[in-house]
């Protein structure tokens, strides 16, 4: 009996998933690679770069919020360096009440000031109207008489009672009384207290306006302080 015949068995020939052109051509199988590598790694990059828009917008924003509040606080301070240097005295406004009975000159100038007030630029009746220019008769008799018979020093006369007269003239409605005293006093006093009047009434501007800057000077101190507690 013969033996039988083993026959080899062929081997499956193995092919290369490599196409031909990139065997042929390793460079290019590098440069794929390289682009899949750039495609994977882009992403993450893209992703972060997304995340730091957030705090790189907040971080602008603050920025900008910390340069105006510089700003603001700059024109503060120029605008205080600007203002006249303050005075030493402390303004307080004085308030003044309306006497129910006036005796005096000033009783009768606070009497008539006050009224001013009230009916300036308004529309009134015959009977208020009327009310009111007894009062104006009033008060300028008054002061002329009290004028005439003060017995005090010249000057002191002249500049009590025109402090008086300057007072009315702050009001339309109150001034012509002040230039009725002008014209019923003596003629030979009549130039000193009008140099008198004005005197006052100089001193009423610059006070008026020296309150003013002090009050402004005071606002933009708090709005200063403001603004440092804000920086």
């Amino acid at each position: 009996m013969s033996a039988p015949i083993f026959k080899k068995r062929e081997q499956p020939e193995t092919r290369s998933t490599t196409s031909p052109a990139l065997r042929d051509e390793p460079s290019a199988f590098l440069q794929m690679a390289q682009q899949a590598v750039q495609r994977h790694t882009s992403r993450p990059v893209t992703a972060q770069q997304q995340i730091a828009q957030a705090p790189l917008r907040a971080a602008s924003l603050e920025r900008q919020e910390v340069e105006q509040l510089y700003l603001q606080r700059q024109t503060v301070v120029e605008q205080l360096d600007a203002l006249p240097q303050p005075e030493t005295v402390m303004f307080q406004r004085q308030v003044h009440s309306i006497p129910a009975k006036p005796q005096s000159p000033a009783d009768w100038v606070t009497v008539m000031r006050h009224q001013a007030e009230q009916v300036e630029g308004k529309s009134l009746d015959s009977r208020q109207y009327a009310q009111f220019t007894a009062l104006q008769r009033q008060v300028a008799q008054t002061l002329v008489q009290s004028f005439r018979s003060d017995r005090g020093p010249a000057q002191s006369r002249y500049d009590i009672y025109g402090e008086h007269l300057a007072t009315l003239q702050r009001h339309e409605v109150s001034a012509p009384v002040s230039r009725v005293v002008l014209g019923l006093v003596p003629a030979g006093e009549r130039l000193a207290l009008q140099r008198a009047v004005d005197a006052a009434v100089q001193r009423s501007v610059a006070e008026a306006q020296q309150e003013r800057t002090f009050i402004q000077r005071q606002t933009l101190q708090r709005q200063l302080a403001e603004l440092e507690h804000l920086s």
